[in-house]
């Protein structure tokens, strides 16, 4: 099951990272939502599964806080 109101502080805080040209680690994540990256982690898989979030392997840009 989904947590939505974690969910939707991901994806808008995601939005805001792309918007500013930055990323948005799991970790950057979980410290917004103080949780665990694990949690986060596995909350990325249905949003990137239906297409609301892309996830990707990407070491080295500028990072952003949530």
């Amino acid at each position: 099951m989904l947590d939505i109101r974690s969910a939707l502080q991901m994806v808008l805080c995601l939005a805001k990272a792309d918007r500013e040209g930055l990323r948005c680690t799991s970790k950057i994540l979980a410290d917004g939502l103080k949780a665990n990256q694990s949690f986060v982690r596995k909350m990325m898989v249905p949003l990137t599964r239906d297409g609301i979030i892309v996830s990707t392997l990407w070491h080295h840009a500028p990072r952003t806080s949530c």
